[in-house]
């Protein structure tokens, strides 16, 4: 009897699957945003405006509530315009443990005031890799932040692990949390876009979107392991 594996086909079926997902949406976002702008810059407008005008205190308080939903509103235009506009990947010489310093030194209030305690595990000689550092270094931000709101909204504190090594002519960066961890059904549709396990209000589940999507334009992989309840490890690797 011969038995086949074929779960390295199903794995790149599933790799086309959320390419051609990505691409489809992205089209559709770019034509959303485009009609969701001008309505939008409107409302903030004459919300603005009637807030430069001697009301009632209630009513001021309405007005600026109004002005807060429409900057929401137009956050999430601009995040579904980064995830349309899929740039042309800038390629240089990239140190993958310079990356995520990078990325960390952008956080780093934040984590302290989080209570998350930061450790990095380095490769003492690690190869670069040939890639676009901007778009490297916001998977890497990206990564780290999800780890870190994951953490506080558990437990409030926690323990990220980031580390690099190099293996077989490939390059590993790894981030890791103390969080909750992922569900086992939710794993293999993190990286879908607009899915997300937050709160409304609280993501719009393109963040992960838009790393694989990065990740895929540099010829790479990003993959998470998690066990619920002891916390989640994000791995992206690339070629030297």
């Amino acid at each position: 009897m011969l038995i086949h594996d074929v779960s390295e086909r199903r794995n790149a079926e599933k790799r086309l699957q959320q390419t051609s997902q990505l691409a489809a949406l992205g089209e559709l976002a770019a034509g959303v945003c485009h009609e969701l702008n001008n309505p939008l810059s409107t409302i903030m407008g004459y919300a603005q405006l009637l807030n430069m005008e001697d009301l009632p205190q209630s009513v001021s308080r309405d007005v600026d509530k109004i002005v807060s939903q429409a900057k929401r509103a137009a956050k999430i235009v601009d995040d579904l315009l980064s995830f349309s506009l899929r740039q042309q990947v800038r390629r240089g010489s990239v140190d993958m443990s310079e990356l995520p310093t990078q990325a960390l030194s952008l956080r780093d209030y934040a984590l302290r005031m989080n209570n998350i305690v930061v450790k990095t595990d380095f490769a003492q000689e690690i190869a670069k890799t040939s890639g676009d550092e901007h778009q490297l270094t916001q998977v890497a931000l990206n990564l780290i932040m999800n780890a870190e709101q994951a953490m506080f909204e558990n437990q409030g504190s926690g323990e990220l692990t980031i580390s690099t090594q190099c293996t077989d002519n490939r390059i590993q960066l790894a981030v890791a949390d103390t969080g909750p961890g992922i569900q086992s059904n939710h794993l293999g549709r993190i990286f879908d876009p607009f899915f997300t396990t937050k709160e409304v209000g609280k993501g719009t589940g393109l963040g992960l979107s838009m790393c694989y999507g990065w990740v895929q334009d540099h010829e790479g992989s990003i993959w998470a392991e998690s066990e619920l309840g002891h916390g989640a490890t994000f791995f992206v690797e690339l070629a030297i």
